[in-house]
């Protein structure tokens, strides 16, 4: 049994230079890539027809549905960020050394597992004790690691600093012992 005949062909030959035709780098330079995907949608309805385009009915077909472009408004209303985005901005806002915030990003996201609520809340923790220990305010807080190197290292599993021994006992009033 032979196939029946139909209108049209099945596929064109499409041309794997069109890109760097310099037509259609100048309409992708004017439309974007929409442009580009708007001639091959021609030259599909084009082929689809054996070779013609209507031009005659152009306002009876139907309709490609205009998207129009967003303006970009900067009314200095800030993102409010989601997920670990936000979970990141919470960490950023409660650290000391404010450097390399890009590089501590990108730590944090790769932290495994990933930082959760519960995981967040034992880092915040964690630098809070180490925000008010002796080394990390000695100096003006020199000795405080950068937030990349913190989140590498997670320094916030270390053991809690310890309380200074001054050699006195409560017990006895603040006289020491002997």
């Amino acid at each position: 049994m032979a196939m029946p005949l139909k209108a049209g062909i099945d596929y064109f030959p499409h041309d794997t230079d069109a890109i760097n035709d310099e037509k259609i780098e100048a309409m992708r330079a004017e439309y974007g890539n929409d442009g580009y995907a708007f001639y091959f949608i021609l030259l599909e309805r084009i082929y689809k027809k054996n070779g013609v385009l209507d031009v005659q009915n152009a306002g009876k077909t139907t309709e490609i549905p205009h998207k129009e472009k967003k303006s970009k408004v900067n009314n200095n209303t800030p993102i409010i960020p989601q997920g670990i985005d936000a979970r990141f901005q919470e960490f950023w806002n409660a650290y000391p050394n404010k450097v390399g915030k890009g590089a501590a990003e990108k730590a944090f996201k790769k932290i495994k597992p990933a930082v959760s609520d519960q995981l967040l809340s034992d880092m915040l923790t964690a630098l809070s004790a180490q925000k008010q220990s002796e080394k990390w305010q000695r100096d003006n807080g020199q000795y405080i690691p950068n937030p990349s190197t913190w989140l590498n290292q997670r320094r916030w599993e270390d053991e809690p600093p310890q309380q200074e021994n001054t050699g006195q006992s409560d017990s006895w009033g603040g006289i020491p012992e002997l």
